[in-house]
């Protein structure tokens, strides 16, 4: 697979990194959430960080249950009122009542070249609705195919676990990453970035006839 992080990685060296109607979002804590470079690295961060920039920039909820006057919800809303549905059970905060639609970024600076894995920490429990759950991943506007995160489901609303992993190819420096709710409902508390695979640069030699 590693043929296709190349070609991904060419295409981003040679065309840049596209962003979504040339508008783009800032972190939440002010700086970009560091991803470690090392091999087998893990970065864990949490999904109720997303950039701050407000509907349309920084995220996108097409069921705001704040805009649709609680409308369907029925968790407390302490954290961020700023238009996601972050839920909060004790000290724990999470992104929830994410219907199909739902977006939201993440401004993170990459370390070293390679291949990643994304992955979310989920909680659902409903099988007539939510068994077929699935997200994908967007990097700099490109989009990964869609990963499933049942049918099993996690045994309730708030236990989680992880699901749905996605390969990516980074470059260093600075990018958003966009996770895009493609069939709802299910909760997600932190996404996870493991460094997978260094990308060894070759090159093969093109013989011609003059």
């Amino acid at each position: 697979m590693t043929g296709w992080y190349i070609v991904i990685l060419i295409l981003m060296f040679q065309f840049g990194t596209p962003v979504w109607g040339g508008v783009i979002s800032d972190p939440y804590t002010g700086t970009p959430t560091q991803i470690n470079g090392t091999p087998g690295a893990s970065t864990i961060f949490e999904a109720e960080n997303f950039d701050k920039g407000g509907e349309g920039v920084a995220f996108h909820d097409p069921h705001n249950c704040g805009a649709n006057n609680g409308a369907g919800c029925s968790c407390t809303q302490t954290y961020r009122p700023d238009g996601v549905n972050v839920c909060a059970i004790g000290a724990i905060n999470f992104v929830s009542y994410d219907d199909a639609g739902l977006w939201v970024n993440y401004t993170i600076d990459v370390a070293s070249s390679g291949a990643y894995t994304v992955e979310l920490f989920v909680a659902f429990n409903d099988a007539g609705c939510c068994a077929a759950a699935a997200y994908h991943v967007e990097v700099d506007g490109y989009a990964y195919p869609s990963v499933a995160l049942g049918p099993a489901l996690t045994g309730s609303w708030t236990t989680f676990d992880w699901r749905g992993k996605t390969w990516v190819a980074l470059l260093p420096g600075r990018h958003v990453l966009r996770i895009v709710v493609d069939k709802g409902w299910f909760n997600f508390d932190t996404i996870r970035i493991r460094f997978a695979a260094a990308i060894e640069w070759q090159q093969v030699p093109v013989w011609r006839n003059y």
